[in-house]
């Protein structure tokens, strides 16, 4: 009997998630001899502690629904969770289809399809098993793109006897954004017209109450979304930016980037169209009034969007450097930092004169002032390493750590350097450098001198470093995450927690974590689990 697999999956506090074992049997036709077949299942899972002012956190209720983790929030006492259950197509199941059994056996077949479609969902406080939501209860977005499944998960935590809420719907978002009151799902969609295409995203919103949500409707915008970052709910407005049309194509096939506002009920109330066409977007950050919007081909424009009225988005004005940011950071209301790549121009053979491409190189970080919103201005600009070097930060914002009251900013860096820079000759194919180091990168950060390198925190030892090839290295050991308690700075890679001084960056100590379990094949269709160690080593 073949087993199903489950993720490991963050909590709300992004803590993981040990795995949780589901069997499903597969449906089985009269007179078909099939092999077994791996019915995947992951669950998303939140583990719900009681601290009680002591050292050891009391489990006291574990929240658990069907499918891959997207994303969760908490808001106030309420926990909400998204996840996404795919659907998995296995040809025999058209063999059953078609060939006719008894009566009995059909009825068996569509109740064993019908059952394998239900989501699974469980609340230890309720109940010690998982349930399953009937599929009359399941709803479904019209004209879905996929035949997944959207799970929201809702549970107001300030209530031990309040159970968790579970809603389906048929038809999968990929990129949530959540205000106080709302949530929204989006859900990129494809046309296919005139031997081409048109991207569009659908946006979906859900009320918010307490523990509960509610549905409220749908628009439609053309385009696609870069991320949740893309998106913004301000004073009953919902503002979004996206890219249409194709960056490698020119006419009306080119790309264009584009600020719809929506209004309460996701109609369009104003837009912005045609931003830097045959770029896309690689950054957005809305802030009050204001959008800041980078777009990238060759240069990198920085785009100051005005908001303030809501049915006539404006530009205010643009900045234009090399190199572009993935991740765009608030320093206050006037500044903002920007993560990314540089970039350098080099001729493009076999085209125009005056045709250049854009090859990226180290990493940068960049402050931008846009006090005067006509005229923004890089005010400080750093780059790290050369082409190759890499941060998890430029794709995942989880991975910075920031504080404006202690002139601090930490964030993990996959070192690249070129040795023999001296042997480059003009107009080469921009060299990659070799890999030297990988760690925490920490900075002081203020208005007057912008970022001061304070210093590294590596989990890779000298030996690593020496033992370590031009593409890898031991990822166990990969810095992650980055956070401060007290005067102690802390970071996490799989395999260790260090403590360092905030200031000097000293080591405090470290703590080993026992290695992962190794996955052992029982040769009849599961895995079994081997136990964690039951000792750990630290220091």
């Amino acid at each position: 009997m073949p087993s199903a697999e489950t993720t490991a999956t963050p909590s709300s506090s992004e803590s993981a998630a040990p795995a949780i074992a589901i069997d499903a049997a597969p449906p089985v036709g009269k007179g078909i001899s099939i092999l077994p077949y791996f019915n995947h299942r992951s669950l998303t899972v939140a583990y719900v502690y009681e601290l009680k002012g002591s050292a050891k956190p009391e489990l006291v209720r574990e929240l658990s629904q069907e499918g891959g983790y997207v994303s969760s929030r908490k808001i106030g006492d309420s926990l909400y969770m998204v996840s996404n259950k795919y659907s998995y197509y296995y040809p025999f199941y058209d063999a059953m289809a078609s060939k006719k059994g008894s009566v009995q056996d059909d009825a068996a077949n569509a109740q064993t399809l019908a059952t394998e479609a239900e989501p699974f969902y469980g609340d230890s406080a309720a109940n010690d098993e998982l349930l399953q939501l009937p599929l009359s209860d399941v709803h479904y977005f019209p004209e879905p793109a996929d035949s997944s499944m959207m799970i929201v998960g809702s549970v107001d935590l300030s209530q031990p006897d309040g159970e968790l809420q579970i809603s389906a719907y048929l038809g999968s978002g990929n990129t949530i954004y959540a205000s106080q009151k709302h949530l929204y799902v989006a859900i990129a969609k494809y046309e296919a017209k005139n031997n081409s295409y048109s991207d569009y995203t659908e946006f979906h919103k859900f009320r918010l109450d307490q523990g509960r949500v509610v549905y409220i409707g749908q628009g439609t915008v053309p385009g696609s979304l870069l991320n949740q970052f893309s998106m913004d709910e301000h004073e009953g407005y919902f503002r979004v930016a996206l890219t249409s049309g194709n960056m490698w194509a020119s006419g009306e096939q080119g790309s264009k980037n584009n600020v719809y506002v929506l209004d309460e009920k996701l109609s369009v109330a104003g837009k912005l169209e045609g931003l830097a066409p045959g770029e896309r977007i690689y950054s957005v950050r809305f802030m009050g009034d204001r959008a800041y919007m980078v777009t990238f081909r060759n240069v990198d424009p920085l785009f100051v969007v005005d908001l303030s009225q809501p049915m006539n988005p404006a530009v205010l004005g643009q900045l234009k450097i090399p190199g572009y940011s993935d991740y765009l950071h608030p320093y206050d209301e006037n500044h903002i930092i920007g993560f990314g790549k540089e970039t350098v121009e080099v001729p493009s053979k076999g085209m125009g004169p005056d045709e250049t491409m854009a090859f990226y190189q180290g990493m940068k970080i960049a402050m931008f002032d846009v006090s005067d919103v006509s005229q923004p201005k890089e005010l400080f600009k750093e780059v790290i390493g050369d082409r190759g070097t890499g941060s998890e930060l430029l794709y995942n914002h989880k991975a910075l750590l920031f504080s404006k009251t202690k002139g601090l900013m930490a964030f993990p860096v996959e070192l690249y350097e070129i040795k023999n820079k001296e042997a480059l000759q003009p107009g080469d194919f921009p060299a990659y450098g070799e890999f030297v180091y990988q760690g925490a990168y920490v900075y002081g950060i203020d208005l007057q001198n912008g970022f001061q390198l304070r210093g590294r925190i590596s989990h890779l030892t000298d030996d690593d470093l020496r033992k370590s090839g031009q593409y890898g290295y031991d990822y166990s050991k990969t810095v992650r995450r980055i956070l401060y308690s007290g005067d102690s700075l802390y970071t996490l890679s799989d395999s260790m927690l260090k403590a360092s001084g905030i200031k000097e960056l000293e080591e405090r100590g470290s703590l080993n974590y026992p290695p992962l379990p190794e996955p052992i094949w029982n040769g009849i269709g599961s895995i079994d689990i081997m136990p964690l160690p039951a000792t750990m080593e630290s220091r």
